[in-house]
């Protein structure tokens, strides 16, 4: 790799709908950042090219030639130690394909570091935003779907073959909602975007809840103003999606024990709301109840930044 006298890193988190690059410096400040639409109706091929461009352009932003800067990608799925995407329930054009070598190849031999986009929001999170006094940390990203990542003194929890954190396909309700996994009742189809947007849709086709917006756009701020306005529908809904994520969180506590367990993405909007409804309820389900200690629930400090940092911190690290 080139001098990088700036100590720039490219961090780059690919969700369910969007991806989000941030060009980043050594004390992990955004120096600036770039957005586009995850290519999720595109070939193999096509995908890797929006990927390579969108790589190129973050070069551009930050005024660095490729292969000057490290680079960390966060992928939405299962993926392998050594960067393989083996599947991803949101992004089927990248299943089985070695991203980092492929992205390497076309970038001209760039170094590029691959992962889980959970997992980069947790160790953004854990070593230097809202985790960063706690040695044990869980990191949730309820967005499209729940995205899970494990820090441990430092160190990401990633299991023998680099799938640990995939929470959001715990199956809560074997006979449930079918998910784009090929499973049902998984967790994230009862506690995120994807399930609000659900939930409002089914009482708008009641015609219990009347929203002015179609579902999805700015729609949990709509159902916690409506709530807060005393709508019994709206916080019935506020009600289910609370009590599907305090069951879930029950769950991961009786595993793991974590010190502090961190929300991101989009229905982080609703925290206000939800959290303390989900402190009321983990003593309900936890063994020991009102005797074991209380679960600190933390929302992260760099929002929808985690992932995009914390994949430039892998890139770093990997640099």
């Amino acid at each position: 790799m080139k001098p990088n006298p700036e100590g720039l890193a490219i961090g780059i988190d690919i969700g369910g709908t969007k991806m989000l690059g941030c060009v980043v410096d050594e004390s992990c400040a955004v120096i600036d950042q770039g957005r586009a639409a995850t290519p999720t109706e595109l070939d193999r091929e096509e995908a890797l090219d929006v990927l390579e461009e969108f790589v190129r352009s973050l070069h551009e932003l930050g005024k660095q030639e490729v292969g000057t800067i490290p680079v960390g990608i966060g992928l939405p799925g299962m993926v392998t130690l050594d960067g393989v995407m083996r599947f991803s329930p949101h992004l089927h054009a990248l299943d089985g394909v070695d991203v980092r070598a492929r992205l390497s190849e076309r970038l001209g031999g760039v170094a590029v570091s691959v992962g889980n986009d959970a997992n980069c929001a947790a160790l953004c999170e854990a070593l230097v935003g809202a985790g960063k006094d706690w040695s044990d940390v869980l990191m949730l990203t309820l967005g499209t779907g729940i995205g899970a990542g494990w820090v441990r003194d430092g160190e990401l929890i990633l299991g023998a073959h680099g799938y640990a954190g995939e929470l959001g396909h715990m199956k809560v309700d074997p006979d449930g909602l079918s998910c784009p996994c090929g499973g049902r009742g998984c967790w994230e189809r009862y506690v995120s975007g994807t399930a609000l947007e659900r939930l409002v849709q089914e009482a708008v086709d009641r015609e219990t809840l009347t929203i002015d917006s179609d579902p999805g756009e700015g729609i949990g701020q709509t159902v916690k103003v409506l709530a807060q306005r005393g709508d019994l529908v709206a916080k019935g809904i506020l009600d289910e999606l609370s009590l599907w994520l305090a069951r879930g969180l029950g769950f991961i506590v009786a595993m793991g024990d974590p010190g502090v367990i961190i929300l991101g993405g989009g229905l982080t909007d609703l925290a206000d709301e939800v959290i303390p409804r989900v402190v009321a309820l983990l003593p309900t389900i936890l063994e020991g109840g009102t005797i074991h200690e209380s679960v600190s629930l933390r929302i992260a400090d760099f929002g929808e930044r985690s992932g995009a940092i914390g994949a430039s911190l892998m890139a770093r690290r990997s640099s």
